[in-house]
């Protein structure tokens, strides 16, 4: 394994222990219902920006290979080449989302406003992709698709573990275990060959953290928010 890869596979590692400790997600199974509602209603709202983030991506990188990698995962956030040619929205990720919201209370018909914490999330999201270098951004993303499995999978065995949900129902994360390690995998092979000198694995480790510390923060200022409702 080259120095670089080792470099992020243990930086990624590190990340994800901060992100998977987060005591929000902990409680994923005990959370009531309306809680869980909130909380899932509030992550809808960054699902629905996250192909913007791509496109902020795609204007920062103009190498080939990472346009590839960056359409792919757009391809796959609106449901696939199939469903894009169809014109078939049913299965974009944020609409999966959304209709497992919408499952939590099948008689409140009104979907949560999106909060301040989610704001807080969102605007940090695009100064990162849209000010900093295309190695903050890329290494931001990168890591995000790479520690993904392990996020979706801990909420996904709360969840499995309230035993109240089918598997219908969860086929946001469902699919999101199936295809983030590949995503993850074609950022890192794109993004390994831009880092050349000491100033670059600077900047990596920069986009990184800042990116799982906005999520630490998110997370935080959720919890505080949902806790201190009930």
């Amino acid at each position: 394994m080259l120095k670089s890869e080792l470099y992020y596979d243990l930086l990624v590692e590190e990340v994800s222990s901060i992100l998977l400790s987060s005591p929000l997600l902990l409680k994923i199974d005990m959370l009531p219902l309306s809680q869980l509602r909130y909380v899932f209603s509030q992550l809808y709202y960054f699902v629905d920006l996250f192909p913007g983030l791509l496109a902020a991506l795609l204007w920062q990188c103009p190498d080939e290979r990472i346009r590839f990698a960056i359409v792919e995962n757009l391809v796959d956030e609106c449901g696939g080449i199939e469903k894009i040619n169809a014109r078939d929205f049913t299965a974009t990720h944020s609409g999966l989302l959304k209709k497992f919201v919408m499952r939590l209370d099948r008689n409140n018909p009104l979907f949560p406003t999106k909060g301040i914490e989610v704001d807080i999330l969102i605007n940090s999201f695009k100064k990162l992709f849209i000010y900093s270098s295309h190695i903050e951004a890329l290494g931001a993303m990168a890591s995000m698709e790479g520690m993904s499995t392990k996020w979706f999978g801990l909420i996904y065995e709360k969840l499995l573990n309230r035993h109240e949900f089918s598997s219908s129902d969860l086929l946001f994360f469902e699919i999101h275990l199936q295809i983030d390690d590949g995503h993850g995998n074609a950022f890192k092979e794109v993004l390994m060959p831009l880092l050349k000198n000491k100033n670059d694995f600077v900047l990596l480790r920069h986009g990184i953290l800042t990116s799982v510390n906005i999520w630490k923060t998110f997370y935080e200022n959720l919890a505080e928010v949902i806790f201190e409702r009930n």
